[in-house]
């Protein structure tokens, strides 16, 4: 099996990070710990992750809490994405990230853990893969030197690439020479909204079940769910 991995939400749960440089970006402050964030928006924030795709969709997470008009659904999230808006907040969020990742390197990293389901990329004799994600490729490679320093992926595909999964699927296809129906192609991801965009290029797809759609009753039962990436022990 050639496996296409989603990174957050499938290998690491980087919510806290995610909520503290969502609040950084939005309120133009650097906070550093968890415990400087109002009260209730960590709470909150894990909760309606799930709905976000580029980074730029956190402003609307953040315009929301702040106005108190609270987001429901995925319905309500998605009515509030306004493009532009969404391409301003992605250069305000990547740019509080890198503050925090050159301020204090160990206390950004220490906000991010392994999903107990991805620990297989732990074992020696667990299969590599290539890596498909909106997270900017500097951020992943930080990540994996931290929490997987024995893995090494055959490629990474992130956001300096595009923010089209299906788009990064193409492009990584085409760099190897394979079609996109290439029977031992397998991508995994969190969010159902990327699975089914990839799945309308050929390539098989699995949800995976662990991330930060856990325990979320999907609108349709089309997509095949994994719950853990055993597979890969070889």
């Amino acid at each position: 099996m050639i496996w296409l991995l989603d990174f957050d939400g499938v290998i690491v749960d980087s919510r806290d990070e995610c909520a503290l440089a969502t609040w950084n970006a939005g309120a133009s402050v650097d906070f550093r710990t968890l415990t400087s964030l109002p009260k209730g928006w960590l709470e909150w924030f894990r909760g309606v992750r799930r709905f976000v795709r580029p980074a730029g969709e956190y402003g609307v997470l953040y315009d929301a809490w702040t106005s108190g008009d609270r987001i429901l659904d995925e319905v309500g999230f998605h009515s509030r994405c306004n493009p532009e808006a969404v391409k301003q907040f992605a250069e305000k969020f990547h740019a509080a990230r890198r503050r925090h990742q050159e301020d204090d390197p160990a206390g950004w990293l220490a906000l991010h853990r392994l999903f107990d389901e991805a620990s297989v990329l732990t074992r020696p004799t667990s299969q590599s893969a290539f890596l498909v994600t909106n997270k900017d490729g500097d951020s992943v490679r930080r990540l994996l030197k931290a929490l997987l320093p024995q893995w090494t992926p055959r490629d990474i595909y992130a956001r300096e690439q595009g923010l089209d999964k299906a788009d990064l699927v193409k492009q990584l296809c085409a760099a190897q020479g394979w079609e996109l129906q290439h029977p031992d192609l397998l991508f995994v991801d969190d969010h159902p909204d990327h699975c089914r965009d990839v799945a309308q290029t050929g390539v098989q797809v699995r949800l995976a079940g662990w991330g930060y759609w856990r325990g979320i009753q999907l609108a349709d039962s089309t997509l095949s769910v994994m719950t853990d990436l055993c597979e890969m022990d070889s």
